[in-house]
């Protein structure tokens, strides 16, 4: 078995004045470009992939040309929101994401609300339309084109998908 790398090191950063303080107790960077590659393209496709496609075409009148165009438009603002996130990255070395580029550009306060705002409905909500899209496409085999899926059955496994899911991050 590996000795795995402690994410937490201190290290000797200089202040404005270019005197060397006291060591400050940063996080090791640990995420390469293969792992971000990954993060990015899970948060982009995700569950989203499987109940969009029906959306996009209502919103075209079945136009498999127009769903195309589309996508290639969501797609560009995706890309174009990944260069924001990338060109902040390298503005800003400290970590902390979205709580860091709060805090240096409006304040800690806009930086807390952004957080907890996050940690409160953003994460709860995104994990728990996850659940619901999984828990759909398993039940919908089951169930089969003869009838249509039971709204209680589907809420259940969501139920069950999701304690799956949260209960490693308590471990």
């Amino acid at each position: 078995m590996t000795k795995q790398k402690r994410p937490i090191y201190k290290q000797r950063i200089p202040d404005e004045d270019n005197n060397i303080s006291e060591d400050k107790v940063i996080l090791r960077p640990v995420v390469g470009i293969s792992g971000s590659i990954a993060f990015i393209v899970g948060s982009i496709i995700g569950t989203g992939i499987f109940l969009s496609p029906t959306g996009v075409l209502d919103g075209v009148s079945g136009s498999v040309g127009w769903s195309l165009v589309v996508w290639v438009l969501c797609a560009l603002i995706a890309v174009c929101g990944a260069y924001c996130y990338i060109e902040l990255g390298t503005i800003f070395k400290k970590s902390g994401g979205d709580f860091t580029f709060m805090d240096e550009v409006y304040g800690p306060m806009v930086g807390y609300v952004r957080v907890w705002i996050m940690f409160f409905m953003g994460g709860p909500t995104w994990s728990a339309v996850q659940c619901l899209v999984v828990a759909l496409y398993i039940t919908t085999p089951v169930v089969g084109d003869c009838i249509e899926t039971p709204y209680l059955s589907v809420r259940l496994l969501a139920v069950c998908v999701l304690s799956k899911y949260v209960h490693p991050l308590f471990h």
